[in-house]
């Protein structure tokens, strides 16, 4: 579980919390000796770290940074709205679109892989 994402203006006003959760994740092993952290004990593992850096000044101070609030346009450059260079290519008329079947059409899997969820992931156990 060390997947997290965070949008810019927590990247701003929380810069610790990716540590800090990071710390929390590894001691939770060692008081828990013989348990794995599972899907249940996330977010109190999250909640210890979120709590330990969330602090209201400091969100106020990043929703102003970054523009949110008192609402800034300015605070992002124009050049970087600007379109991408693959969108700017000139598109080719003679495509064709694949079309998803009707609702009464039935099309074959063409699959050829057949694995249950529970061999790719184990499922957590509420405990």
């Amino acid at each position: 579980m060390r997947v997290m994402c965070y949008s810019h203006w927590m990247n701003v006003s929380l810069p610790n919390l990716k540590a800090l959760y990071s710390s929390e994740t590894e001691k939770w092993p060692v008081q828990n000796p013989e348990k794995v952290i599972t899907l249940y004990k996330v977010s109190g593992t999250f909640q210890k770290a979120y709590s330990a850096t969330a602090r209201v000044q400091l969100a106020e101070k990043a929703f102003r940074v970054t523009g949110i609030e008192p609402n800034n346009p300015d605070i992002i450059s124009e050049d970087c709205y600007s379109p991408s260079l693959v969108v700017l290519a000139v598109l080719d008329n003679d495509c064709t679109v694949a079309v998803a079947p009707g609702e009464n059409e039935v099309s074959p899997s063409t699959s050829q892989i057949d694995v249950s969820i529970q061999s790719i992931v184990p499922l957590p156990r509420h405990e």
